[in-house]
């Protein structure tokens, strides 16, 4: 049965660690051994399996597991378009920036720093997790030429505009993730 007790502590601990919601006293944690001498085992797993599923589905806690959107600015001029995201907390090597045709792509992970404290959320307006911001150029691009520098939680993108060009669907152009950001 301990076995059993750690795979439901496993499945207990998954759950806090996508939702960062504790499971409350009674409603999970308690050890199989100590408290179902003849129960089945594999019933237990799934009543739990359940109980964990029925929380998921939750629609605050569907939508805290959904990638997010930083707020995001562009400007332009005649030579260069300029792009800056608000995106406190992530580190540049948890960014992917990349052109898919005319659209910039930024996309990574705002981790949740305090997850393995053992601090219980109060109210939680930044989201964690995983994030993409899809950027329509508004003239054809240099994608050779872009540089970024992440600071102080602002990343900023200059991308050079081709002369005389229109915007048209052209080959991706692919950067590496976090190759240009500084």
């Amino acid at each position: 049965m301990e076995v059993i007790d750690q795979s439901v502590e496993r499945l207990e601990k998954l759950y806090e660690r996508m939702t960062g919601h504790t499971l409350e006293k009674g409603q999970i944690r308690h050890p199989i051994s100590q408290n179902y001498n003849n129960v089945n085992p594999y019933m237990l797993i799934d009543q739990r399996l359940q109980l964990l599923l029925a929380h998921l589905s939750d629609p605050t806690v569907a939508r805290a597991l959904q990638p997010w959107t930083p707020a995001t600015c562009v400007w332009e001029n005649e030579d260069k378009v300029f792009v800056r995201l608000d995106l406190a907390g992530v580190r540049k090597e948890d960014l992917d920036l990349h052109v898919e045709g005319n659209i910039l792509v930024v996309s990574g992970t705002r981790k949740n720093i305090l997850r393995e404290t053992d601090l219980q959320p109060y109210m939680l307006e930044m989201p964690t997790g995983p994030f993409v911001r899809f950027v329509s150029m508004p003239a054809a691009i240099s994608i050779q030429e872009i540089s970024s520098n992440l600071e102080n939680g602002i990343l900023d993108i200059v991308i050079p505009k081709v002369a005389g060009a229109t915007v048209s669907a052209r080959p991706t152009g692919k950067k590496g993730k976090g190759d240009s950001v500084q």
